[in-house]
């Protein structure tokens, strides 16, 4: 396989996600049809996350991109994600004095407890992903320095199964309560053990042996379509037992492990310059509950797939505006 440094594939299913990510927010099929709505946020829109650290992890670690050493180039993107978290945490800040005061419970103990999940969960609901990814990275690198690549599946499964039995399969194994009580304490900083280093790893494994083998387009979708149908057999049964959580599960992880390698071969035939998808593609992720929070206050009457049209809509209108005035700033 074929590495390249811009995948133009991977660059607008990064896009893609994050618009998937604001189905999650809106669940647009809800005033449409609640079974379609189940299947579309439960089970695609599920997909987006782990599709973004499997990414990340792969341009972590991939040695053919990397222009500098590995180990400045790891302090440079975990100071980035940093730089990226914070301000948009005071961004963030903006609204949650906007509510408080709204509520009357503007205070300092609200200020105090923000700070204190800025650190440890986040500074706003969407914003843990970054935390996690902050704190996976510094688990990644330890891992990269310490732990050959041959035993990193083992070690990513394990993980996985761990994530798997603390977030959706808790409910089956009550024996197991003390292990989810320290796992909701150390909230974010957990997840970022166990579900987004496995992931990260997921995506540097790719890297480190992706160039040895030899599978085609064909035989990658046909895996993506297996691991998929697989996946939605789980949701189902899980949605039987009346579970309360359908995502992280057992079949995520192959699923995505598939959908990337497939979207790597499909890139490798596709030539135009997807820059703009890739670079946009986070501030979508960043700023769509802003923009959820501002149709909302103008119109409280406004359907779920037309909030989910109008916030994917401007949501990317700011991206490329945000990403042109970046890019003219920088060349001045």
């Amino acid at each position: 396989m074929q590495l390249k440094s811009r995948n133009p594939a991977i660059d607008v299913a990064k896009y893609v996600a994050a618009i998937l990510v604001i189905g999650i927010h809106t669940r647009p099929l809800n005033d449409l049809s609640g079974v379609a709505d189940f299947w579309f946020v439960e089970v695609i829109c599920r997909l987006a996350v782990p599709l973004f650290a499997v990414c990340t992890g792969f341009y972590l670690y991939c040695p053919t991109l990397a222009t500098t050493s590995k180990c400045s180039s790891f302090r440079h993107s975990w100071l980035r994600i940093l730089k990226m978290y914070l301000g948009w945490s005071m961004f963030y800040l903006l609204i949650h004095l906007f509510s408080w005061h709204q509520t009357g419970t503007l205070c300092w103990t609200y200020f105090i407890g923000w700070v204190k999940g800025t650190v440890i969960s986040a500074s706003y609901y969407h914003l843990w992903y970054f935390v996690a990814l902050l704190y996976a990275m510094l688990w990644h690198r330890i891992v990269c320095g310490f732990v050959s690549s041959k035993f990193w599946p083992v070690l990513i499964v394990a993980l996985w199964s761990m994530e798997v039995l603390a977030y959706a399969y808790c409910p089956f194994f009550p024996e197991l309560q003390s292990y989810y009580s320290i796992y909701d304490t150390l909230s974010t900083v957990a997840v970022s053990a166990t579900r987004l280093l496995p992931l990260l790893l997921l995506g540097s494994w790719t890297a480190h042996w992706a160039h040895r083998w030899s599978w085609s387009l064909t035989w990658s979708v046909a895996m993506v379509l297996l691991c998929f149908a697989a996946l939605c057999l789980e949701v189902g049964w899980l949605r039987q037992c009346e579970a309360s959580r359908y995502s992280y599960i057992i079949f995520t992880l192959p699923t995505t492990f598939f959908l990337f390698i497939a979207l790597l071969k499909s890139g490798e035939r596709l030539q135009f310059d997807s820059r703009w998808f890739a670079k946009i593609s986070m501030v979508v992720y960043c700023i769509h509950p802003a923009v959820i929070f501002g149709i909302e206050l103008v119109s409280k009457h406004v359907t779920a797939h037309y909030l989910f049209m109008l916030t994917g809509i401007i949501s990317t209108l700011f991206g490329l505006a945000y990403v042109s005035v970046k890019e003219k700033l920088s060349a001045l």
